[in-house]
């Protein structure tokens, strides 16, 4: 609850006190899991591995702040459901991802223009909550990562704006099954809408 409490305050006070242009969208789009499998789900069966379906749907809502021509900063905030499936076994487990994330974003076009292509750099925490769990009861599983990606925005008249991301985010994977490796990656195809103040 103090998490969501500080973003909000950040949304309102940030503008006023930089004096920069700002925007705030809310987006949709796809996630789909990379390097998803989690670990061996029984010893002595390696073939057996729990790992994320290929796909989910992926909601969100970003406030970016622009305090150069050709500089800006963005945090944010994400849900995507998913399941994690163990091979050749029926049924699956649902899971849901909350991921908050900051962004440094460098534009190749300068502030007030049209259409403005933008590269991403950042890092995000991602909470995973089991069955069983929820973000109320704060038993979730949360993991750190980095995320990196591209995108463009478009002023849709004086006051709003359509903005296009792909981004991949680089993850530790999530709960203790046996050798779990390398980076889970969920890339993210989204297109949002917002307004610009």
């Amino acid at each position: 609850m103090k998490l969501q409490t500080v973003l909000c305050l950040l949304v309102v006070s940030l503008p006023a006190a930089y004096g920069q242009a700002a925007e705030a969208y809310i987006s949709g789009g796809q996630a789909i899991f990379r390097n998803e499998a989690l670990g061996v789900g029984q010893s002595g069966q390696p073939s057996l591995f729990y790992r994320f379906k290929d796909s989910s749907f992926r909601i969100g809502a970003r406030l970016a702040l622009n305090t150069k021509r050709f500089i800006g900063h963005e945090i944010g905030y994400a849900y995507s459901p998913s399941h994690v499936v163990l091979d050749t076994v029926p049924g699956d487990i649902k899971i849901s991802s909350h991921q908050y994330f900051y962004n440094f974003l460098g534009y190749l076009i300068s502030e007030g223009s049209t259409f403005r292509p933008f590269i991403a750099v950042g890092g995000h925490l991602n909470t995973f909550y089991p069955p069983g769990t929820s973000v109320s009861n704060g038993n979730g599983v949360t993991k750190v990562g980095f995320n990196y990606g591209a995108g463009f925005k478009i002023k849709a008249g004086s006051m709003f704006a359509l903005r296009f991301d792909v981004r991949d985010y680089a993850t530790m994977k999530p709960f203790d099954f046996p050798e779990k490796k390398g980076l889970l990656h969920q890339i993210e195809a989204s297109a949002g809408f917002g307004i610009h103040f």
